[in-house]
């Protein structure tokens, strides 16, 4: 067969192999037809690619070269063009970047807008860091393209001259010419904004960012856009105004916007918009909303700027009262607020609402002295002259009083003595000197049955080393110590008990329950107390005489709990539970022979409240309340703060709690307390309508 005949039949057999996916057999065929007709440039073509498509450059390259060299004469230019743009892939593929390079260059000659040379040439300028060329080589390819493609070519042009070519008002006009294509699209446009910033362009980038605010849905992203463009305009164009418009839209849009509010905020403070500052900050908060859980409540840092504005710029206390109201809202527990607010309702002659602020203040921190130099200064606002005198007197035990309570004290010092003739009702105990933890259910069940119960736990004079012999005549004896209590069993109005000088070791002055009730006075505290210290230890003894208080003194915590117990059981039988300890049963035998019939009526509603309890009523805490109640009376009778507190201090009383600091801490704040001077108010005026003619 002739050589021309057989290369056709391998060109069949070469194109058959490469369409059922035999590349080597493909390979051999073609070679063996290049050997027989070496000079058919049409099977050469093919051949070429064929080697393309198989990625084997070096013999593409071989190949390529020759069919130009030899046959370029025959070829079209678009084929021509093909073959140097695969000879320069061949060449970029081996290493060979300038050959490469000069390659694509010669196909563009013969194809000026050969977009695969085109294409290639750019993706290798712009890898090898030619990116002059590289971007004029998109230029060229842009000429060529439409549409999509174009947006894309144009888009990948304007990220290399925004670079490291820095030409960025030629990339801007790139990115401008892609959205013509892409009007809306958001990558474009950020790409567009960051680039006139760079082109110091700054209108028309605050414009794009505009545009993208219309277009973003998310609030959060239209306000971001909406700040950026008022930060360009506060720092690139010194346009303060335009700046606060862009951040009061930012804040509209994302209240929660931190930067935005904080640049506004120091644009207003710097040009002293006062008035601008209040709007801002009032529509900022009126609009955020309650923070996430876990996260920080951004509504307190502007509250509190409103407060300081209103106070110190616009001179508002009304505003900065209703703003600091707010505040405390969302920080109940704020000292700082507080005592905000407090000033606030003072300098508004909210005086009651002050009053009640203070004392809270003091509550929570007894040595809050500021609060207690406002409680002075208010009552003397309302007149109020022997609150004021508590007070400073109070700040004088303190060692704080200033001089205006010093000159107080001097001149109306006499009058801090309450007259002790009898002058303690029953509904004045209970209002004003009775602490609070004693009025829960355990303390009404004690007191409602405790002149009852009390003789079940009466103890034997003996067990205390008392002799009836050794009882004082309390009308006879003219000792100091006696003529005092004569004085506060008038001032409180209670029964005589039986009093002792002698006994076993005691402190202090010691009410026991023994029947009837006594009173023990140690020889030391008879012989080395100041008079207001006695006054104090026997005031506090004598209160301890009640029915309800001898039982605090009587029984430990965990007989009294017993107790309590046992009176539930009287009346429910079996709901107080099966795990209360022994002894529960025998003892509401014992307490109902001793109740009056009467009497269990309303033990049943108090132990229906005590079921009804979901956690055990605390008898520790009603201990503490009768130790303090007794303690106040000991410093009503008295009058002395500071023989009180050392007197508690130096443990010379025996205490049920054993928590000295507390009491003292818990007496101090009493002294100041509005029940202690409402009860100085009534027994000052009883005392006036009795010298009345």
């Amino acid at each position: 067969m002739e050589p021309e005949k057989l290369s056709g039949v391998y060109f069949k057999l070469a194109t058959s192999a490469e369409a059922i996916g035999r590349p080597d057999k493909a390979l051999q065929a073609f070679r063996r037809a290049v050997e027989l007709a070496p000079g058919d440039h049409e099977l050469l073509l093919h051949y070429s690619r064929h080697l393309a498509r198989d990625e084997r450059w070096e013999e593409l390259l071989e190949v390529n070269l020759r069919l130009l060299d030899d046959f370029s004469h025959l070829l079209e230019p678009d084929r021509i063009a093909e073959l140097r743009t695969q000879a320069a892939r061949a060449f970029e593929k081996t290493g060979k970047t300038e050959d490469a390079l000069r390659l694509y260059r010669e196909a563009l000659k013969a194809v000026p807008g050969y977009l695969p040379s085109l294409s290639a040439s750019v993706v290798l300028a712009e890898r090898t860091g030619r990116l002059e060329l590289a971007v004029s080589l998109l230029g060229t390819l842009c000429e060529h393209l439409q549409g999509e493609k174009l947006a894309r070519a144009l888009e990948h042009m304007g990220q290399l001259l925004s670079g490291r070519l820095a030409r960025h008002a030629e990339a801007a006009d790139c990115y401008r010419r892609a959205l013509d294509v892409r009007p809306d699209d958001e990558g474009l446009l950020e790409k567009l904004w960051k680039t006139l910033v760079k082109a110091e362009k700054t209108r028309q980038a605050i414009g794009v960012l505009e545009q993208l605010a219309r277009l973003h849905r998310d609030d959060s992203k239209k306000a971001w856009h909406l700040r950026v463009a008022g930060d360009l305009a506060s720092e690139r164009l010194d346009d303060e105004d335009l700046a606060m418009g862009f951040y009061r839209k930012a804040l509209r849009y994302n209240p929660l916007d931190a930067r935005a509010y904080k640049a506004a905020v120091k644009i207003l403070n710097r040009r002293r918009e006062w008035n601008g500052l209040f709007e801002l900050q009032q529509e900022t908060v009126r609009r955020m909303p309650p923070p996430i859980a876990g996260q920080e409540d951004r509504r307190i840092e502007i509250l509190a700027d409103l407060v300081e504005l209103c106070r110190y710029r616009l001179r508002d206390d009304e505003k900065a009262a209703r703003f600091c109201e707010m505040l405390l809202e969302l920080q109940p527990d704020d000292i700082k607020v507080r005592e905000d607010l407090a000033r606030l309702y003072e300098n508004l002659g909210r005086l009651e609402q002050a009053l009640e602020l203070h004392r809270s203040l003091i509550r929570d921190s007894p040595f809050s002295i500021d609060s207690y130099h406002a409680l002075r200064r208010i009552y003397e606002r309302q007149a109020d002259s022997d609150s004021a005198l508590c007070v400073a007197a109070t700040l004088q035990f303190l060692d704080e009083a200033n001089q205006d309570e010093l000159d107080l004290l001097d001149q109306l010092g006499h009058r801090l003595a309450l007259p002790q003739r009898g002058v303690l009702d029953e509904m004045q105990y209970q209002e004003y000197l009775v602490d609070g933890r004693t009025s829960g259910i355990v303390g009404q069940m004690f007191g409602y049955v405790a002149e009852f119960v009390r003789p079940l736990f009466v103890k034997d004079h003996a067990d205390f080393h008392l002799r009836e012999r050794d009882a004082v005549d309390v009308e006879l004896d003219g000792s100091r110590e006696i003529r005092l209590l004569r004085q506060a069993l008038e001032f409180f109005g209670l029964p005589e008990p039986e009093v002792y000088k002698k006994g076993g070791l005691v402190k202090g002055v010691l009410a026991l329950n023994t029947s009837p009730p006594a009173l023990v006075i140690s020889a030391d505290s008879a012989a080395g107390s100041s008079i207001p210290e006695m006054k104090f230890m026997l005031a506090r003894a004598l209160v301890f005489t009640r029915p309800e208080n001898l039982l605090a003194i009587s029984l430990s915590p965990v007989q009294l709990r017993l107790l309590l117990y046992a009176l539930v059981e009287i009346v429910r039988p079996g709901r107080i539970g099966p795990d209360t300890g022994p002894g529960v049963v025998e003892l509401a035998r014992d307490v109902e022979k001793h109740l009056p019939k009467a009497k269990l009526s309303g033990l049943e509603k108090l132990a229906d409240v005590f079921l009804q309890h979901q956690q055990q009523p605390s008898i520790k805490d009603w201990l503490e309340g009768v130790e303090q109640t007794c303690n106040r009376a000991g410093f009503v009778f008295c009058q002395n703060l500071e023989a009180a507190v050392q007197v508690l201090k130096a443990a010379r009383v025996v205490g049920l709690t054993g928590s000295n600091r507390s009491q003292i801490r818990e007496l101090i704040f009493y002294s100041i307390s509005e029940d202690y001077l409402s009860l100085r108010r009534e027994l000052l005026a009883r005392a006036e309508q009795r010298v009345a003619p």
